[in-house]
């Protein structure tokens, strides 16, 4: 799509516009953007940080989906993520090792790193 500027229209543009007055259009356009934002942590999630690229998981996810059988697709898509979570940590642990494998980095807390300092706990840099 294209904006009335010609622009190319892009996911922000679509889900930052000013709501309609209708109650169908602003529940449909909030379920697509919740829709669309889980799918984009599940993927994200499955990939682990970028050791398997997001594309492959995209791919075998929605080949799963499309050749599960109809009783059994929820159950299909979900061990595909769960196999390519697996794998992508294999991965990450043999590119990469011990090293960025905690969140410790990610989660800081204040008081604990007080508390490291006064334990004489010095992070190398």
């Amino acid at each position: 799509g294209r904006t009335p500027l010609g622009d190319k229209l892009t996911m922000e543009d679509l889900f930052s516009g000013p709501l309609g007055v209708n109650v169908m259009t602003t529940l449909l356009r909030s379920a697509l953007s919740a829709s669309f934002m889980a799918i984009t942590y599940t993927g994200r999630w499955a990939s682990c940080r970028g050791a398997l690229p997001q594309p492959f998981v995209v791919f075998f996810t929605a080949a799963a989906a499309l050749s599960a059988p109809r009783g059994k697709r929820a159950l299909t898509v979900g061990l595909t993520l769960l196999t390519l979570r697996t794998v992508a940590e294999a991965l990450h642990g043999y590119l990469y090792g011990d090293e960025d494998w905690e969140d410790e980095d990610l989660y800081r807390h204040p008081d604990k790193e007080g508390q490291q300092q006064r334990d004489g706990y010095k992070e190398e840099e």
